[in-house]
């Protein structure tokens, strides 16, 4: 079959930061699973089912058995498919056999009845906070970081769970400072990520670009019309003009050939940074006496001809970033790039198309406030009846004064997930379905639906009380 295109559209395309994030995100997910499905032919890829206990510390033990007992089973050798040579699918089965984890996922929490997708959003909600909780240092703030953690096969759980994340259309908490997004990048041999040695390039090439504008017209109407395979040259050959970012591109230091830079190590320890840039703006000459004793000896034999001073401090400085991003951390992000990579690191869009920011972006949506009143716009209302809408509003309007953190509480009760779809607030389309009355009754939830069940109570005040309640002891599929 064969697309057609407007110019226009292809000119578009070709410049890939002008492209919402959205319209990226799904042909992300098109593109895996169109990879999945090719795969399917070549392993008996059955669904990964986990069975995981909630407590923390389970069920990071217990993801993390699974997830590497599938790494490290040798990947059976299916019978020859009818008609197919046995050597000749001996290549693509070797290399498809990567990809182990990259499969549908179950999940039933153990001593629970609830299954489905509702229960699969809820787990990476769950998992996530439990990952973080035990692997990573929560001390910058919202932000998470690496601590001291010797658990390889789980960062390596950890990283197949976000992979897996982006696989099932599930976006997840914005946890960590962007470097660590650079560094996945930085792993998959991606031009665009700032620790690479060779940065720069076209954010697409001629193959991206294909994949792109076909992810689009499988699903577009016959309106945009010239043959795409004639002129897919005329669209590889556009070239793409970064944007302004949300966060500036940070610059190497003097000398520096590449890699991490005192940027990231400010998104990551802005204590450190700030320590390094007192010594990189220092000018007098007993620079030495006054920050000779920082820690240098922590990068190891890479300074050892070096004696500190005016004309080093640039290389003790890089040096010292260096190990932050290399040795200080390699027994973390090495098991967890590689866990990611299991899952989505055959995906060629991400390897060419995007960025840290744009990542993180796809990744984990946008973090802006909840708006109820976007919600309700597109919110469905089942069983009320129209001396009810008093009621309602006053529902509404209790949602509208919450402060931010319960909002989120609200979202996460409802649709397992506190972040904004990358379409906008709107597109969460709740339900708010009729539960009877009664005061000693909560709300309750499906999170599967997006299913508010919500009783009608005596008073305003036992309305914001209850649900309240409900939502501060909403862990589990649904509550009874």
């Amino acid at each position: 079959r064969r697309f057609r295109t407007s110019k226009s559209f292809r000119t578009f395309v070709a410049q890939n930061n002008l492209l919402p994030i959205s319209f990226r995100r799904r042909c992300l997910l098109q593109d895996m699973w169109q990879q999945m499905q090719d795969e399917s032919h070549l392993h008996n890829r059955q669904v990964l089912r986990l069975l995981v206990d909630r407590e923390p510390a389970l069920l990071v033990d217990g993801v993390a058995r699974a997830f590497c007992r599938e790494r490290d089973d040798p990947d059976p050798k299916p019978a020859p498919i009818d008609g197919e040579q046995e050597g000749a699918a001996a290549a693509p089965r070797e290399e498809s056999s990567k990809w182990k984890l990259r499969r549908p996922l179950s999940v039933i929490f153990a001593g629970e009845d609830g299954q489905g997708a509702g229960v699969r959003r809820e787990f990476f909600q769950v998992a996530i906070r439990a990952f973080l909780q035990e692997l990573f240092d929560q001390s910058l703030g919202r932000m998470c970081w690496f601590g001291d953690a010797d658990r390889p096969d789980a960062y390596f759980a950890c990283g197949a769970l976000m992979g897996q994340a982006v696989l099932n259309d599930v976006l997840l908490p914005c946890a960590f400072p962007w470097p660590l997004y650079d560094l996945l990048l930085r792993d998959l041999g991606s031009p665009h990520s700032r620790c690479s040695r060779h940065p720069g390039g076209d954010l697409s090439g001629p193959e991206d670009i294909r994949r792109t504008i076909l992810s689009l017209c499988k699903n577009t109407s016959d309106k945009l019309k010239t043959t795409f395979e004639d002129n897919c040259q005329h669209v590889a050959g556009q070239k793409s003009h970064d944007t302004q970012e949300l966060r500036s591109v940070p610059e190497p230091l003097p000398g520096a050939a590449g890699g991490a830079t005192l940027a990231h190590l400010e998104a990551v320890s802005p204590a450190e940074a700030a320590s390094l840039r007192k010594v990189l703006d220092y000018q007098q000459d007993d620079i030495a006496e006054h920050f000779g004793t920082l820690g240098w000896e922590r990068v190891g034999d890479r300074l050892k001809e070096l004696e500190f001073s005016q004309a080093t401090k640039h290389e003790f400085v890089q040096a010292y970033v260096h190990w932050s991003f290399e040795e200080r951390i390699a027994h973390q992000i090495g098991p967890l790039s590689a866990g990611f990579q299991s899952v989505l690191g055959g995906s060629v869009m991400i390897q060419r198309m995007f960025d840290a920011n744009q990542l993180e972006r796809i990744m984990c949506g946008g973090e802006v406030p909840v708006d109820i009143e976007a919600i309700r716009r597109r919110a469905f209302t089942q069983g009320w009846s129209d001396d009810d809408q008093p009621y309602l509003d006053v529902f509404w309007h209790s949602l509208s004064e919450l402060d931010e953190e319960l909002k989120r509480c609200f979202l996460g009760f409802v649709t397992s997930s506190d972040r904004e779809p990358l379409r906008g607030w709107e597109e969460l389309r709740i339900t708010v379905q009729k539960n009877g009355k009664g005061d000693d009754r909560l709300p309750t939830a499906f999170t599967c639906f997006s299913l508010l069940l919500l009783p009608k109570y005596s008073s305003d005040e036992v309305l914001r009380r209850n649900l309240t309640q409900a939502m501060q002891n909403s862990e589990g599929f649904g509550l009874q």
